[in-house]
């Protein structure tokens, strides 16, 4: 089940204050890049850094429906709201929302807009699936911050040391020496 986090709305942008241990994250619309004498850069569905840890804060950029908007309350018009992300940590889910307020005037103001962007994060670790209806899906992997899995190394490791002995001993070889023998196995 989908869960939007609570949110404060601060302008174009919300950001979500989360109890309880969940994901705190951003999202607002993103600036349209427009060359001079070109149409806005498309924006991708991407997130960064692209294998995440469960430490990081993932930042992210997505389309919405391929328009490019006066500024961020006619965007809130035509979609119907303001973006909102629903993190759904049971099944893995991160997705792109609107609210359902949509303003009723906007400014006569050339700031334009075209998709979201925001960030969200610390995840716990898995496959996890970012999506909003308008531009598919992408899914992603967050890997146990190294820390962790040096942790983890050095556990196996010595669980592994546990169980095993070393013993020496000395056999007779040619021309009257002797040589050591290290041998490593399972303690009786």
């Amino acid at each position: 089940m989908l869960r939007p986090v609570l949110c404060v709305v601060a302008v174009s942008s919300l950001l979500f204050s989360v109890a309880g241990g969940a994901p705190a994250a951003t999202i607002s619309y993103r600036p349209a890049l427009i060359p001079p004498g070109g149409p806005p850069v498309p924006v991708p569905l991407a997130i960064e850094p692209l294998v995440p840890t469960t430490a990081d804060t993932i930042f992210f950029t997505a389309p919405l429906d391929g328009a490019t908007y006066e500024n961020d309350c006619f965007a809130a018009v035509a979609l119907r709201g303001w973006p909102v992300l629903n993190i759904d940590e049971g099944a893995r889910l991160i997705d792109i929302s609107f609210d359902g307020f949509s303003p009723g005037v906007c400014p006569d103001t050339w700031d334009p807009v075209v998709g979201a962007f925001g960030d969200f994060g610390k995840l716990s670790a898995g496959i996890w699936t970012f999506q909003n209806s308008h531009s598919g899906s992408l899914d992603f992997t967050v890997v146990p911050e190294p820390s962790s899995l040096i942790l983890l190394a050095s556990g196996v490791i010595a669980l592994l040391a546990y169980g095993w002995r070393r013993s020496t001993q000395t056999v007779p070889t040619t021309a009257n020496t002797a040589a050591t023998i290290v041998e490593y196995g399972s303690q009786p």
